[in-house]
């Protein structure tokens, strides 16, 4: 197989940054809960395991030193997967194929595990990226799939949190635009990313941009209060991460526009620390296509996950399910990513 390793290049000219705040709105309550028996097929649909971490401990001081790997260990799963007595496995819906929102599936290899989907969890219409945080609370984004039918342009700039315990989806933040919805971009919110150690999600905008005009924002929100803690402007990026290197903290960017990957430094409380930095190229990789970086996650031996989609601001792209992952493998020592491999997904 061949491998390549990327070392640091040299940096691209981001947006300058700025400081922004802004409160969370709410959104509707869900109804009663509703408990379905049906029959899945395993192989046709794509769903995540929880990974539960044996403890989980409060963020980490302002002078502490991180440890190197990702960010969002200590991530929990929702106390609803007990509340409803859901057997383990189970794993979070967000495929939106023959749904709408989020369910909770019983993962069974005869397709025989049941389903649970809250009323309030369609109230947004069709979901993309989500994160856990460390209370099981889910923090996603919505995504207009096919048509703007179940996705209002004017509501796609917003961030929903569904509580661990109660199942109820509320809008946690209203994240500002650049400019007003169009036609020609009917999205807004998209990627989503949580750091146990500041007790932050980062979420990135495309909300506002145009096929001349890069309008994009990224924003670290904080879980406490929904408001908007720091934000970088003008770069469109549809997926982000938070994963700790051996020189710093930093969020891994997928550009909404080219097949790249971008990162940016991050101080002690999550703040954003410089400007985006080039890191790599995946047309560039052995087996890459011309893939923007939709989703961005990284495991416990600190291997990077990349889902690649065409990505161009077309409601068909948005809904088409193949994707390429990438894979790449972090070495502490060296300070740099050795790339694994590609496969179809």
């Amino acid at each position: 197989m061949t491998k390549s390793k990327h070392k640091k290049n040299t940096p691209k000219k981001g947006a300058a940054r700025k400081k922004t705040s802004g409160k969370p709105k709410s959104g509707k309550l869900g109804a009663k809960p509703i408990l379905i028996a049906v029959i899945i097929a395993i192989g046709a649909i794509l769903v995540w395991k929880f990974m539960l971490p044996s403890s989980s401990t409060g963020p980490a001081g302002p002078d502490k030193e991180y440890k190197v790997g990702p960010a969002d260990l200590c991530k929990y799963s929702p106390a609803l997967i007990t509340a409803y007595n859901l057997e383990q496995p189970v794993a979070l819906d967000f495929t939106q194929r023959g749904f709408t929102g989020m369910r909770l599936i019983e993962v069974r290899e005869d397709g025989s595990g049941r389903v649970l989907q809250l009323p309030s969890w369609d109230d947004a219409g069709h979901l993309g990226l989500y994160a856990l945080d460390r209370r099981g609370h889910v923090y996603t984004t919505p995504i207009p799939h096919i048509s703007l039918q179940d996705n209002k342009p004017e509501e796609q700039n917003r961030v929903y949190k569904i509580d661990s315990q109660t199942g109820d989806m509320k809008v946690f933040a209203e994240l500002p635009w650049a400019k007003p919805p169009s036609i020609n971009n009917p999205f807004g919110a998209l990627g989503i990313a949580y750091d146990c150690d500041t007790e932050s999600i980062y979420v990135s905008s495309v909300a506002g941009s145009g096929p001349k005009e890069e309008l994009g924002r990224i924003f670290q929100i904080d879980l406490k209060t929904g408001e908007i803690l720091d934000q970088v402007d003008g770069i469109d990026v549809i997926g982000v991460g938070v994963f700790t290197t051996k020189t710093g903290k930093k969020l891994f960017c997928g550009s909404a526009r080219q097949p790249d990957i971008y990162t940016i430094s991050l101080d002690e409380k999550g703040g954003f620390a410089g400007e985006p930095e080039f890191m790599l190229s995946l047309i560039e990789e052995a087996g890459g296509s011309y893939d923007k970086g939709q989703r961005i996650r990284f495991f416990e031996d600190n291997r990077m996950e990349i889902k690649g989609v065409d990505f161009n601001y077309s409601l068909m792209v948005a809904s088409d399910p193949m994707r390429n992952v990438y894979n790449f493998q972090y070495d502490e020592v060296a300070d740099s990513w050795t790339f694994l491999g590609v496969y179809k997904q």
